[in-house]
């Protein structure tokens, strides 16, 4: 692009100095890109660490293939049905989440595998999870439920039976719980 010779700005620049002087909302950018590779797996955790079992079904699942590793850190609601900002999680659940990832990364990748991962932020674990097995092209999802007592499960509820629905015919869902 080529910068005006008035102000020396590009393009860009000018368009995004002109917006905000008229008051026109910029559009927002929304954390890093999300992976987009295909892989044979994928393996969730509605925002919660990872146990080992479930890590090593996941390997033994994927047979060499590449993993995709999701942590789910959630919305806790909307108020008066409009998101909330209160409601988002704050930096140390991100954080968390940020850190269960890598353990479940550096677990696999110590037994021979080869992953990627994110945190996704959402109201809904089995909606973001069969976004990510479409859009990642996998074949069989693992969800680790974790351990949750059965009043928190009624209260949050099931990911993998959601889940499962969601993915008819595209991948397979294993619950671990």
């Amino acid at each position: 692009l080529k910068p005006d010779t008035s102000t020396g700005l590009s393009s860009p620049e000018r368009v995004r100095r002109l917006r905000k002087k008229l008051g026109v909302a910029l559009p927002r950018v929304r954390g890093d890109a999300q992976p987009s590779d295909p892989v044979r797996l994928v393996l969730l955790s509605p925002g919660q660490a990872f146990r080992p079992e479930a890590i090593q079904r996941a390997i033994e699942l994927a047979n060499g293939a590449r993993i995709a590793v999701v942590v789910i850190a959630r919305i806790h609601g909307s108020s008066f049905g409009f998101p909330n900002p209160g409601l988002m999680p704050n930096a140390k659940e991100k954080a968390a989440a940020k850190e269960y990832v890598e353990a479940a990364l550096g677990q696999i990748r110590r037994s021979g595998g080869k992953a990627d991962g994110q945190v996704a932020v959402a109201r809904s674990a089995s909606k973001v999870g069969a976004r990510v097995a479409k859009l990642r092209q996998a074949s069989v999802v693992v969800v680790d439920e974790g351990i949750r007592p059965g009043w928190r499960r009624a209260i949050e509820g099931d990911v993998s039976w959601p889940l499962r629905l969601r993915l008819r015919g595209t991948a397979d869902v294993e619950a671990m719980s």
